[in-house]
C-alpha cells in the first residue's frame, strides 16, 4: 500500500529554519525553485507526498508565498516534468509564458518545469500538485507545452469531473494501491487529463503545431529578457535566427488578443502587470516606485507613469496605497 511521507515545519523552532526546511521539501518533491514567504517570521507550511505508478503526487499547505522558477533552476533538472496543480482551498495564481491562470477550489493548470513560471499562493491556501514526467503526458496529447497557466474549472462539465476524479484518487488511495492496477490508474489520469484539455473552446486553446512551439519561444525569450530596456521586436528576431515580419506575423494569428496584440504592445503589457504584482508585494515596499520601474525594462520614469495610469486608470502610487500590502506606508509613499 501507498505510504504517505509528511513533511513539516512544526519541528522547526527558528523562523530562518522553518523557511529553509520547506524550501528543501519543495525542492526534492517538485524539483529547483526558490520560495519566498510573504511573512518571513510566521511562515509555515506542510507537505504530504506519496508516488503512483510514476506519477508524484504531494498535498502542500502553507502561510502566503511568492515561488520563482527560473532559467537558472532549470539548469539543475535533469529532465522534464509538468506539474498539474489543483486547488483544494483558498486560492492561487499561476503565470507562464504571459497567461495567469487564477486558481479557486476545485479548479486546476498545467505548468511545464521546462520554462520559467511564477506562483503566487495565498495564505493558508492548499494544493493538490501531480507532477508527471514529460515523456509520460506526451503519450496523451502532444504538445501541453501550449496550454500552461489556463485555469480549468472544477465547477464545470467536464473539467468538474476530472477535478473529483483526481482529488479521489488522492484522498482514497490507500483502499487500492495495495492491488496491481497503479500502472492502469496513471495512464487513465493522464487520459481524462488529456481529454479535459480537448475540450476547451478553440480559443483558449491554439492546438499543437509548430507555429505554435515557435510562438512559445519567443514568449518564453521575451518572458526572460523583460528587464532589459533594449528588448525589441528586432532584438527578438536576432536572438532567434527569425526575421521580423515572421515574429510579427505569428504574434497577430497567435495573440489571442482582441484586437491582436503587436510585440510592442505585448512587452509593454507584461512589463506594467509586473511592475503592478511588484507595488502590492509585501516583500517589496521598501522599494521606490522608479526603481521599481527601471528594474522591469522602463528607462523614463515619466513615461512608465503615464502607460501606467492609462492602463490601470491611477498613478503607481495611488495604486500602492490602494493596496493592503503597503498601507501601512501610506503616510510614506516612495518615489
Amino acid at each position: 500500500m501507498l505510504e504517505a511521507e509528511i513533511l513539516s515545519t512544526d519541528g522547526q523552532e527558528r523562523w530562518k529554519g522553518k523557511v529553509e526546511y520547506f524550501r528543501h521539501a519543495i525542492d526534492s518533491t517538485f524539483g529547483t525553485r526558490t520560495v519566498y514567504p510573504i511573512e518571513p517570521r510566521n511562515f509555515w507550511g506542510r507537505l504530504r507526498r506519496a508516488d503512483l505508478a510514476g506519477i508524484k503526487f504531494a498535498e502542500v499547505t502553507s502561510s502566503g508565498a511568492h515561488v520563482h522558477h527560473t532559467h537558472v533552476h532549470m539548469a539543475h533538472a535533469k529532465h522534464r516534468d509538468f506539474l498539474l496543480r489543483l486547488q483544494l482551498t483558498g486560492s492561487s495564481t499561476s503565470m507562464q509564458g504571459g497567461h495567469e491562470a487564477r486558481l479557486q477550489p476545485g479548479d486546476f493548470t498545467l505548468c511545464d518545469t521546462a520554462r520559467p513560471y511564477d506562483l503566487l499562493v495565498e495564505p493558508c491556501a492548499s494544493q493538490l500538485i501531480l507532477r508527471i514526467p514529460a515523456t509520460v503526458l506526451k503519450e496523451h496529447f502532444c504538445c501541453p507545452e501550449a496550454i500552461t497557466a489556463r485555469a480549468m474549472r472544477g465547477c464545470m462539465g467536464y473539467e468538474g469531473l476530472v477535478s473529483r476524479f483526481i482529488q479521489d484518487v488522492w484522498h482514497h488511495s490507500d483502499e487500492f494501491l495495495g492491488l496491481e492496477i497503479p500502472g492502469r490508474l496513471s495512464h487513465t489520469l493522464c487520459d481524462l487529463i488529456a481529454a479535459a484539455y480537448a475540450s476547451m473552446p478553440e480559443d483558449r486553446f491554439h492546438g499543437s503545431t509548430v507555429v505554435t512551439a515557435q510562438y512559445r519561444r519567443i514568449i518564453d525569450y521575451i518572458e526572460g529578457h523583460l528587464s532589459d530596456s533594449n528588448l525589441s521586436l528586432d532584438s527578438i528576431a536576432t536572438a532567434l535566427r527569425i526575421t521580423p515580419r515572421y515574429v510579427h506575423r505569428l504574434f497577430y494569428q497567435k495573440s489571442g488578443q482582441t484586437p491582436s496584440e503587436t510585440v510592442g504592445r505585448y512587452i509593454l503589457r507584461r512589463r506594467l502587470e509586473q511592475c503592478a504584482r511588484a507595488l502590492t508585494d509585501p516583500l517589496q515596499c521598501g522599494r521606490k516606485i522608479s526603481e521599481i520601474a527601471f528594474n522591469h525594462g522602463f528607462n523614463s520614469f515619466p513615461h512608465f507613469c503615464k502607460v501606467f495610469r492609462t492602463r490601470y486608470g491611477q498613478s503607481p502610487t495611488r495604486y500602492r496605497l490602494h493596496h493592503d500590502a503597503c498601507k501601512s506606508r501610506s503616510n510614506n509613499p516612495s518615489l
